[in-house]
């Protein structure tokens, strides 16, 4: 008979000291919240751990009073506690990379890790141990499901991690990282020879000296010319996503690559994309409005849009209508096209990246459960 071998928990660290609606309640951040979710857990029997994974960011221990700098330095030195710079990315490794040296994981978040959906889809089939507080801040776990995200909520919530990452924080910062190329001097510095006229991703942001840095070897950048209006496309087959196109300005879509037309059967096969006309429809980048018009397709362009009570419409060629954020353009034989819910937007176009490959150069002990 086969039986299930006990979990290691990998605990989202700094979501639990600092979840206000544990005890000690009014408290911004405390150890002690950590020790009681571990009995609460084991308490109700949610599920048999044998021992546990801290993952911390960078900016739990100075937060944490002396008792609890203690418990962190001592988990730390056994070998049971990661500090990273981001946490969630740490713990979606070790719970479902392939080389995490993790037996059995199972993670304690109260987050929905919506930021890596892309790169680790079994998070949409995964489970994780969450809690609420009761009415006196006891930890109340359960087991509960990740659950799938739409694609607006998942580009939203990687745009803000993107964001994060470059200290990109306040919207002024956001607004004004977004409206203008930068350009990397440093003589020693890949991307400056890389990109010598502007680089091509957003800036990271120093809050000291409330200047823009490179983002590979943090000297300050300077400022160029107006970033061009533009909108991230996703392309769906068959509800599958197969690629990410960003569209400058305007651009043609339609079967093959041609002058100012982006092609299909860059991402599909052949026979797929055979019922997109070489030059199927014109997509529009003015202001903060985005038009599509199709081109007197052959089979057809159909809006459907998401809002309830609104029917979808056949394009009609020749005329610009207004694609709005949540409606989706079907072409021929379920080819599907739908505007990104990111704000700010990168150049170029590629086809989706796989899961990375790269093992964890850290080796992580467990705790065992005594």
């Amino acid at each position: 008979m086969t039986t299930t071998p006990p979990a290691t928990l990998l605990v989202d660290l700094s979501n639990v000291c600092r979840d206000n609606d544990l005890a000690p309640l009014g408290v911004d951040t405390a150890w002690r919240r950590l020790q009681a979710l571990l009995n609460a857990i084991s308490e109700n029997e949610i599920i048999e751990f044998r021992g546990y994974i801290l993952v911390a960011d960078e900016t739990l221990r100075r937060r944490l009073d002396r008792g609890g700098r203690a418990a962190f330095d001592a988990e730390r030195d056994a070998g049971r506690l990661e500090e990273r710079e981001f946490a969630d990315e740490r713990l979606v490794e070790l719970a479902l990379g392939s080389d995490s040296p993790v037996e059995s994981p199972v993670l304690v978040t109260r987050d929905f890790l919506d930021d890596f959906r892309r790169t680790y889809p079994e998070l949409d089939s995964a489970s994780a141990i969450a809690w609420t507080g009761d009415t006196n801040g006891a930890p109340v776990p359960v087991l509960r499901a990740f659950g799938t995200r739409t694609h607006h909520r998942i580009s939203k919530k990687e745009e803000e991690g993107e964001l994060y990452r470059r200290q990109l924080r306040r919207r002024e910062v956001q607004d004004e990282a977004a409206r203008w190329y930068f350009r990397c001097t440093a003589r020693s510095c890949p991307i400056a020879a890389f990109w010598p006229d502007h680089i091509e991703e957003l800036p990271r942001y120093d809050s000291t000296k409330k200047i823009f840095v490179c983002p590979g070897c943090r000297e300050e950048l300077e400022r160029g010319s107006e970033r061009k209006q533009a909108v991230q496309i996703l392309v769906y087959d068959s509800d599958r996503e197969v690629a990410r196109l960003l569209v400058e300005n305007g651009v043609e879509i339609g079967r093959s690559d041609a002058q100012g037309c982006i092609g299909i059967d860059r991402f599909l096969a052949n026979e797929r994309a055979s019922t997109v006309s070489r030059r199927h429809l014109r997509v529009s980048v003015e202001a903060d409005h985005v038009f599509v018009e199709d081109l007197d397709s052959r089979n057809g362009t159909v809006m459907r849009p998401r809002r309830p009570g609104r029917k979808a419409i056949s394009l009609r060629s020749g005329s610009r209508i207004a694609w709005e954020v949540r409606d989706a353009l079907v072409l021929p034989d379920n080819i599907r096209l739908e505007r990104s819910g990111r704000r700010f937007h990168f150049r170029g176009d590629r086809v989706l990246d796989g899961a990375p490959d790269e093992s964890p150069s850290h080796v992580t002990q467990f705790s065992p459960r005594r």
